[in-house]
């Protein structure tokens, strides 16, 4: 199985689209965690911002439902964050 989390969180990161795409595709979380090399556990996890996914984790969820990784995990609270902390992420062409 791949390794799930960069970090546990003790609060929620942030919102997701995993339990609303897997519900439309009516994929239990024992489905999906199969799908991608996860646990049942890890999915419930993910799904309720306990953790922050992987890369590879996240590619590959977002891959199984058809998304971007960008619409599947949204960013809102991490760019929220750096610009009261007055950072910015720099795009590399």
């Amino acid at each position: 199985m791949a390794q799930l989390c960069v970090e546990p969180y003790d609060e929620p990161i942030g919102p997701n689209l995993l339990r609303h795409l897997r519900k439309e595709r009516r994929m239990s979380q024992a489905e999906v965690a199969k799908s991608v090399g996860l646990s049942r556990q890890s999915v419930n996890a993910i799904e309720n911002g306990k953790c922050q996914p992987r890369l590879v984790v996240a590619y590959r969820l977002a891959r199984l439902f058809g998304h971007s990784i960008e619409s599947v995990f949204q960013l809102e609270e991490l760019d929220r964050s750096e610009a009261r902390e007055g950072r910015r992420m720099e795009v590399l062409s």
